[in-house]
């Protein structure tokens, strides 16, 4: 009985304001108005908001609506790395001016999440010719941020293994970004860092678009 009177004060609270975006007749049902307008119900993005803060903050297991969350499948923040300037220089080895004219032995990352698929990979090129490939499927929870940083993580890591220092290309400004800040608590983020942290001459060059710079 709470649980439909929680559903009904919720709708009637958001009737109102849809009424006002549609100003649709009065006899027209809430849900209705939900669907028309593309808007989750109140109750239910109550709901998610509650399970986020259960699940990504409490770390608590929880179930809704016959789906099982658990707090061990989503991505949890760790303290900020302490990184002294003078050992990492992000103005030196991350840049988000775009280059027309990378150079002909580099490596190229992407990431994407497409239809519900998420996947990620680098390419290494000599001479303009490929000599290396890496790709990965991941989970279709993983967010195209994800991807491309793990992709350049992926990258980083090839070319501390083979000891050289080939820049890394990609079109993620945002991950350059998130790289950059030493605040950072996303782990897959630190990862990367550290791994630059193996061989500052590595450089990692953002582009608009990989359209148009290999064939």
């Amino acid at each position: 009985m709470e649980h439909r009177h929680g559903n009904r004060l919720h709708n009637s609270i958001q009737r109102r304001f849809l009424h006002n975006i549609t100003a649709a007749h009065s006899k027209i049902p809430t849900t209705a108005l939900q669907v028309i307008e593309g808007i989750t119900p109140l109750h239910i993005k109550v709901q998610m908001e509650s399970i986020l803060v259960r699940v990504g903050r409490l770390r608590i297991d929880c179930n809704w609506e016959g789906s099982s969350f658990s707090y061990q499948d989503f991505q949890q923040p760790n303290p900020p790395l302490i990184i002294h300037p003078a050992n990492f220089d992000s103005e030196d080895e991350v840049s988000i001016v775009s280059d027309p004219h990378p150079p002909a032995e580099a490596i190229y990352t992407n990431g994407s999440h497409l239809e519900g698929e998420t996947g990620c990979a680098f390419c290494v090129i000599k001479n303009n010719v490929q000599v290396h490939q890496w790709t990965v499927k991941l989970s279709p929870h993983n967010t195209a941020f994800q991807a491309e940083t793990l992709a350049l993580k992926e990258a980083t890591n090839w070319d501390n293994s083979k000891g050289i220092s080939t820049s890394i290309w990609s079109e993620s400004e945002s991950a350059f970004r998130a790289i950059s800040s030493f605040k950072s608590s996303n782990p897959l983020i630190q990862e990367t860092q550290q791994a630059l942290l193996q061989n500052p001459s590595i450089q990692l060059n953002w582009i608009k678009a990989h359209v148009g710079f290999f064939r």
